[in-house]
């Protein structure tokens, strides 16, 4: 297990142990999917960062803004969303930060 750092909200084993409160416009979700790498062939891990195709990326809100919460009416901590992960603010397993203008649209169950 890793240590957390401001670098490295999370460890890559999907464990969360503090508390996150997103500001402003931002929305804090814990990924559903890890797509932070890639292993080819051979062994070779390739970071998904050098991917260009565009995806969207499914998370759950773990916190959300003042002004997100105005933006995305309707939605609330704990509602399933799919987020452009390229436009991530913060990226770090299993959190990411997104401006709320990334959030695509909400998942029902």
């Amino acid at each position: 297990m890793g240590k957390i750092t401001p670098q490295n909200i999370g460890m890559t084993d999907g464990e969360l142990d503090i508390n996150i409160k997103a500001l402003h416009d931002k929305v804090v979700i814990k990924k559903a999917e890890v797509f932070h790498e890639r292993i080819l062939d051979g062994g070779i891990v390739v970071p998904i960062k050098s991917e260009i195709n565009h995806r969207l990326t499914k998370g759950t809100i773990v916190s959300i803004g003042e002004k997100a919460m105005k933006d995305l009416e309707g939605l609330e901590v704990g509602d399933t969303v799919l987020y452009d992960h390229l436009s991530a603010f913060h990226d770090t397993h299993p959190i990411v930060v997104v401006n709320s203008e990334n959030i695509i649209c909400a998942v029902e169950d």
